[in-house]
């Protein structure tokens, strides 16, 4: 049986970390130092730009390539960079969380944070910030505004990742030459704490939730890149794309292989990721893709398992520009589980207008 490999159809999503960035705030010379080249936090791994309240002229990409973007902060009387010792932080959580610039405690002060010189694109924009857990470092809560929208962050922090507590996650768009600009405003309080920022552009395509013997119903694992081990021998099915991701154009396809052949494949479309990308069983396979569900169509694989959906997929599922979930759902008679159907793995498309 001839198979196309997955990782061909998707050699055209564009390098992620192009024009992604990680921030520090505080002294690099401060007790927690910086985080190590790798580290991740909830957004990409990479190098870590240590940023002190004059801002920085030129940002490093998560690559350590540089690049043109600048970093300025505003607040209307001086910021101080402060290190506060969280009891239950430890290595890079602690290195990026536990310095931090701060704004004297006034009544609803504020803090604007710019970056210039950006690629047009989308961004996902992270805000990290904790109480320090001790006296002088005490909770508080941030309100902040990215290109006009709104949230609140809590600064808890119990040892691991909580979003609204220990970070902030917004979605930017940027149009050639233009600015990210945010404000961070203080409670009644007035303190504003900042201890880091993940900047990550995210036009592009991106397989998710494979399956693995150690995540599929019956421990029938497929081939790397691949959903659920299947019938026929060769591993599990999956699907890539080719063409843009542009809502204007649609003319992007999903294209997909390892099906059962002569067996009835749809292709469907969520709005979310389910169990945050790692899927949850589903048939002899993983469910991916959740959320509001789009039904993109039926398609009866040819003697090598091939199938091949759109163009016309954003205007069939109605996509507007933004994240969409695809996944292979498909009819399999000898199935090594008994369930009759399973699924390819996920495959992950930010549209742009």
């Amino acid at each position: 049986m001839n198979r196309i490999a997955p990782c061909v159809l998707l050699a055209l999503a564009p390098l992620a970390g192009a024009q992604s960035f990680n921030i520090d705030f505080g002294s690099p010379s401060s007790g927690p130092g910086q985080p190590a080249a790798g580290y991740g936090a909830v957004g990409l791994p990479g190098i870590w730009n240590a940023v002190g309240a004059g801002g920085a002229g030129a940002l490093d990409d998560v690559s350590g390539s540089p690049t043109p973007v600048a970093l300025t902060i505003t607040a209307s009387t001086g910021l101080t960079e402060v290190e506060c010792d969280h009891a239950l932080s430890v290595g890079d959580d602690e290195a990026l969380l536990d310095d931090r610039l701060e704004y004297p405690p006034v009544p609803h002060s504020s803090v604007g944070v710019k970056l210039s010189n950006l690629e047009p694109g989308y961004y996902r924009v992270v805000l990290y910030s904790i109480d320090g857990g001790q006296v002088g470092c005490e909770p508080d809560s941030l309100f902040i505004n990215v290109d006009s929208v709104f949230g609140t962050q809590h600064l808890g922090w119990t040892g691991s990742f909580q979003e609204q507590e220990s970070h902030s996650v917004f979605f930017a768009e940027r149009p050639a030459g233009g600015d990210l600009v945010m404000s961070v405003e203080g409670n009644s309080y007035g303190t504003v704490w900042m201890s880091g920022m993940q900047v990550e552009r995210l036009d592009g395509i991106e397989p998710f939730c494979f399956g693995f013997a150690s995540n599929c119903p019956c421990l029938n694992g497929g081939t790397p890149g691949t959903g659920c081990g299947n019938s026929t021998g060769q591993g599990g099915a999956w699907i890539g794309a080719s063409g843009t991701t542009s809502v204007a154009a649609d003319d992007l396809s999903i294209l997909g292989g390892g099906f059962v052949p002569g067996a009835p494949a749809l292709l469907f479309a969520g709005t979310n990721a389910v169990n945050d990308g790692d899927g949850i069983p589903f048939g002899d396979g993983l469910r991916c893709a959740g959320g509001t569900v789009s039904r993109l169509g039926v398609r009866v694989p040819d003697g090598s398992g091939a199938a091949t959906w759109g163009p016309g997929l954003a205007g069939h599922g109605g996509f507007a520009p933004g994240f969409v979930h695809y996944q292979g759902w498909y009819r399999d008679g000898g199935s090594p589980c008994g369930n009759a159907f399973n699924t390819s793995q996920g495959l992950r498309v930010f549209y742009l207008p």
